[in-house]
């Protein structure tokens, strides 16, 4: 995508350092640095048909979208029902907690399947280090690793080659331990 909107970039897969999935954009008054900027929200609607939301916290982002709708029913003209959302649970099914929950599934074929069929993974690194925290949490991640790749060759279809290929990346890609600079020195 970001190819797209800058194409004399040519940005690879090896450009990327990190991600970040959304967008929060705050309400900047062009007073203080970007830890003075409220958290507080607003929803507007500049023009007809259209409806602005800025600002927010991560944990208000419940009451900024019952507020929305009800601003969208009064765009609409229509008296919508009380909204639920404060009464709808905040985690997933019994189901959905296996795959997304706060600790990594248990290691197996079905969890990888899981992963590619409705997470859209394609890589053993990003089964590894962010779908499933396997690195991170496991005594033995270069083990897992191995199986992982065995059972994601099934799932999409890799040769041999593409499986060593993502083994060998896998590899690279490794956070790297954080260690100071030579000389550096840390004040208490």
């Amino acid at each position: 995508v970001a190819n797209q909107y800058f194409p004399d970039a040519h940005l690879t897969e090896a450009d990327i350092l990190a991600d970040w999935a959304g967008i929060r954009p705050l309400i900047y008054t062009g007073r203080g640095g970007p830890s003075d900027i409220s958290r507080a929200h607003w929803i507007r609607s500049p023009e007809p048909g259209w409806i602005d939301v800025a600002g927010g916290k991560l944990t208000t982002y419940r009451l900024m979208a019952e507020q929305v709708v009800d601003e969208v029913g009064r765009h609409l003209g229509r008296r919508l029902p009380p909204c639920r959302t404060a009464h709808l649970p905040l985690l997933e099914s019994a189901e959905e907690a296996r795959w997304s929950g706060i600790l990594p599934p248990p290691v197996s074929a079905e969890a990888v399947q899981y992963f590619c069929q409705h997470e859209w993974t394609y890589h053993l690194d990003d089964l590894m280090l962010r779908r499933t925290g396997w690195h991170y949490y496991l005594p033995d991640p270069a083990r897992t690793a191995q199986e992982a790749a065995c059972w994601l060759a099934q799932q999409l279809g890799w040769t041999a080659q593409q499986q060593q290929a993502e083994l060998a990346h896998y590899r690279e890609t490794l956070p790297k331990p954080w260690a100071p600079s030579p000389g550096t020195t840390f004040e208490p």
